[in-house]
């Protein structure tokens, strides 16, 4: 495969893809005791160390002569203070300037007689510089001086350089590792990649691609073979009549002088049909690309107006209405995710089954119209009733309010005046 199709593959895969392929680790990787050996000694583990040895030591001993070679199987005697010389504790004042000399500055400042050194900010400018001199950090896309940053851009100029090395790294890795790949792999890859699900008729092209460039034209057999499978490539003929063109060069001597010509041609033939079927699904993920576009912009452009059907829509529905059609975030019966209109129907259809509601759904998918003016005939024939009974109710009121002041046998009096309470109606709640 040449660089441009290498590069052309690789392009394409994204660090996802690589977690797919090679999957990522998991707890079984992680280490354990050794079940059958649970005391054997690990690294971190600590032997009882024996004191004893400090009972029989009498500290007026003097040291052993530092001179003398010391024998490794002799045991060492400890280091003992001789009361006779005590040690001068201005002996370590010295020995500590001389490692780090005091600063005569710092002894009146209260500030610094103790405790962590503060962040010098000039020095933090010269090594950010530093390292922008030395490409090892980017610099932010403003144009703020560095001796002008705070501590806190300090800290955030480095912390952004770290995640934007990890990206970077990120997004190389794929890329090196297909790189690091047989052309073969690459091509499985990238049909993978792209969504492909005939993998038996991928590498059953790959195989016969790798086979036929294995044959070696040393012998008289791999000449033949190669001979026999362009003519059988090319659709020379019968079994038969190929055969026959093979005995005939054999006897011409021309076998080899025509498997030599043959073989660059098919092997370029195998190649081309694994190239076919990579192309294929390139073309199949791009349709479905432009699709699934296509259906986005078309569900954006119904609920943009705010009205759906003569119903009217805040934001709130809008974008339920949106993201439900749009983005998988649910799992499916069928292992794979789907959006929430998906997930309603099988929420309804086999979790917390709701058979009616999912047969009114079907019957306004069906028969849209003839759904919406059965719904309409029944809101009608609510309104007639309602309509009707007020007038009854209404000319009972005229009647009673004739002038019988006779009380209702099935009321009981209470002496006390009543109104009746206003009905609401179809939308009473």
């Amino acid at each position: 495969m040449s660089d441009t199709q290498t590069n052309t593959i690789v392009d394409q895969i994204s660090a996802e893809d690589l977690d797919q392929l090679i999957g990522a680790p998991g707890a079984g990787v992680a280490m354990t005791a050794d079940p059958k050996n649970p005391g054997k000694p690990s690294f971190f583990s600590k032997d009882k160390v024996d004191m004893t040895v400090l009972d029989d030591i009498d500290p007026t001993d003097p040291p052993a002569n530092p001179v003398d070679p010391v024998d490794p199987t002799d045991p060492v005697d400890p280091i003992v203070a001789d009361p006779a010389d005590p040690v001068d504790p201005g002996t370590f004042d010295s020995i500590i300037d001389e490692i780090d000399p005091a600063d005569p500055a710092d002894s009146d400042d209260p500030s610094k007689k103790g405790g962590r050194a503060k962040l010098d900010k000039a020095g933090m400018a010269q090594l950010a510089q530093a390292l922008l001199d030395d490409k090892v950090i980017l610099p932010f896309d403003d144009d703020k001086k560095i001796e002008d940053y705070t501590l806190d851009d300090y800290k955030d100029l480095f912390k952004m350089n770290f995640e934007s090395q990890k990206e970077e790294i990120r997004a190389n890795t794929p890329k090196e590792f297909f790189q690091s790949l047989p052309q073969e792999m690459q091509y499985a890859a990238k049909y993978i990649a792209d969504g492909g699900t005939d993998l038996k008729g991928l590498f059953k092209a790959l195989a016969a691609s790798e086979e036929t460039k294995s044959i070696s034209l040393d012998s008289e057999s791999g000449q033949e073979a190669t001979a026999r499978r362009f003519l059988q490539a090319t659709n020379f003929g019968t079994e038969e009549e190929i055969q026959e063109q093979i005995e005939s060069w054999k006897d011409l001597e021309k076998l080899e002088a025509k498997a030599n010509q043959f073989k660059p041609k098919l092997d370029a033939m195998q190649d081309q049909i694994v190239q076919r079927q990579i192309r294929e699904q390139e073309a199949k993920k791009e349709q479905q690309e432009n699709a699934s576009r296509q259906y986005a912009e078309s569900i954006y452009t119904t609920l943009e107006k705010g009205e759906l059907n003569g119903l009217k829509m805040n934001n709130k529905v809008q974008n339920m209405l949106y993201q439900g059609l749009i983005q998988p975030n649910y799992p499916s019966v069928s292992g794979n995710k789907t959006n929430l209109f998906g997930h309603l129907i099988e929420k309804h259809q086999f979790v917390e089954p709701n058979h009616g509601l999912i047969a009114e759904a079907l019957w306004l998918l069906a028969d849209p119209d003839g759904y919406r003016k059965e719904i309409q005939k029944g809101a009608k024939n609510d309104a007639v009733s309602e309509t009707a009974r007020k007038l009854k109710e209404a000319e009972a009121s005229k009647t009673s309010g004739g002038g019988t002041d006779e009380p209702d046998p099935g009321k009981k009096d209470t002496g006390r005046r009543t109104i009746k309470r206003p009905d609401g109606g179809f939308f009473k709640r």
